[in-house]
């Protein structure tokens, strides 16, 4: 018997509400402000996010969204201004461009790729670092891509379960 019939089928989503992309987007922000983001230097929670909204929406966050909030990271840290701007944007390119393909995998290859483009991203965050502020790069640079990366799947869960329960009510209310 054919494998295909037998699974089930897939239910499409409802588009998320603006305010609850724009909600996420401004916790993440929030949460990069965090004193244990400087402590752990892990924490770094909105590239993920605006990776998760570009790859499923790209038409509502995209490149202005990312440079904004690129340039809010830029005056709220003190660095050089366009630095977070300039690698937001960037990962929202890259993101945008790869999306068909990385919607065509499971959770692990997922992650695999987001690792290397999280890894790039920081990266060239340390590289400007390295020619503006002759700053050292630290243990993070490699460890806050993985750790991103790890948490690809729960930051999936958690940004579309107000969808998934919508879907819910609305397939109940159809019987």
């Amino acid at each position: 018997m054919n494998t295909l019939i037998s699974q089930q089928p897939t239910h499409l989503l409802p588009p998320p509400n603006p305010l609850y992309m724009g909600f996420t987007l401004w916790l993440g922000f929030l949460l990069n402000m965090l004193p244990a983001t400087d402590i752990l230097g892990v924490l770094n929670i909105f590239p993920i996010i605006l990776v998760f909204w570009n790859i499923h929406y790209p038409r509502q966050v995209g490149i202005g969204i990312a440079f904004l909030f690129g340039v809010l990271m830029d005056i709220q840290f003190g660095f050089l201004l366009g630095h977070h701007a300039l690698t937001y944007t960037l990962l929202t390119y890259t993101t945008i461009a790869l999306r068909r393909r990385f919607l065509w995998f499971g959770y692990r290859e997922q992650i695999l790729q987001l690792f290397v483009l999280l890894l790039i991203h920081q990266l060239i965050f340390a590289l400007i670092l390295l020619l503006m502020e002759n700053a050292r790069i630290g243990w993070h640079t490699l460890t806050q891509p993985f750790i991103q990366s790890i948490l690809w799947p729960l930051v999936v869960y958690i940004l579309q379960w107000p969808q998934r329960r919508n879907s819910k009510s609305e397939a109940n209310r159809h019987r």
